[in-house]
């Protein structure tokens, strides 16, 4: 379900730079939380 989540936020983000930014540490926090 997360990588689904991801690809999605990862969509949308990569319309712009600021929301590729957040893409990055969306997932970086979304890896520290899962370990």
């Amino acid at each position: 379900m997360m990588p689904v989540v991801i690809s999605i936020l990862a969509y949308q983000a990569g319309r712009s730079l600021p929301g590729y930014i957040l893409k990055i540490l969306g997932e970086i926090i979304i890896n520290s939380t899962t370990y």
